[in-house]
């Protein structure tokens, strides 16, 4: 599991920047980071996000949102 600060914090900086209401997709993060990351280290990192309350689901388990948006 990813748990370095620059893993989460480049995880919620793309959370953070979403203009849409509706989030951002895993696929958008993937695409948008400048590390490689596997889906399952990604998605792992969005759970912890989302556990520790900064980061919540918008309109299904795909599109996420930071709470500080």
């Amino acid at each position: 599991m990813l748990t370095s600060d620059i893993d989460l914090s480049l995880v919620l900086c793309f959370q953070k920047n979403s203009i849409s209401d509706c989030g951002v997709t895993h696929e958008y993060i993937m695409q948008q980071l400048p590390i490689k990351l596997t889906m399952m280290e990604l998605k792992e990192t969005v759970t912890f996000l989302s556990n520790e309350g900064h980061i919540y689901s918008t309109i299904d388990d795909e599109h996420f949102k930071s709470t500080d948006s």
